[in-house]
């Protein structure tokens, strides 16, 4: 992977830093679940793009160990029939971004009316918080009305899940603010 749109690299940076590095399982992993269990936070956030993929594929969504032992084989064995721009590009274009958006094109072209790799870096760092937080099915109708009339931003479209009332919009806020912070101190091997 040589040179990374903003999408590219706020989506490696929220949810695989370690990608390029790792062969579809990060070894760091066990020990961050371990440092979130002690702290008193959830459990979850373990996955490597590579599994997620996996689990895109497969169609299997069960929370359970033999699902995760499975994902982990199946991402190992990914790795050494694909490179990883390929396994990158699939999860970038397969992913579940929200209600009715399925890829980043999609995603790009709904929200924002462009492609993906014209996105500024907020817009890129909000459709990057989306992965884990996918747009409702609410703010999706209210934003296609919208689009009619209005530029959307994402601060558009968290405001609207808050006049929705929608608690997605804490979650959505809280992620995207972080990926913006985080945006100019993304690390040079994500670049």
């Amino acid at each position: 992977i040589e040179c990374l749109s903003d999408l590219q690299k706020a989506i490696l940076y929220l949810e695989d830093r370690r990608f390029l590095s790792h062969s579809g399982f990060d070894f760091r992993s066990p020990f961050r679940q371990l440092k979130r269990i002690v702290s008193g936070k959830r459990f979850g956030a373990v996955s490597t793009i590579d599994q997620q993929l996996v689990r895109i594929i497969s169609r299997r969504y069960e929370r359970t160990l033999r699902r995760k032992v499975r994902e982990v084989v199946l991402a190992f064995l990914l790795n050494a029939h694909r490179s990883k721009s390929q396994i990158f590009y699939a999860y970038l274009h397969d992913s579940y971004y929200g209600y009715r958006l399925e890829g980043c094109e999609i995603t790009s072209n709904f929200l924002f009316s462009k492609k993906s790799i014209d996105l500024n870096v907020s817009e890129a760092c909000f459709i990057a918080a989306l992965l884990a937080r996918p747009l409702p099915k609410a703010v999706f109708d209210v934003i296609e009305n919208e689009k009619k009339f209005r530029d959307i931003t994402p601060e558009r479209i968290i405001k609207v899940a808050e006049l929705l009332r929608i608690d997605w919009s804490l979650h959505i806020k809280r992620r995207y603010n972080y990926a913006l912070e985080m945006f100019p101190s993304i690390p040079s091997s994500l670049r």
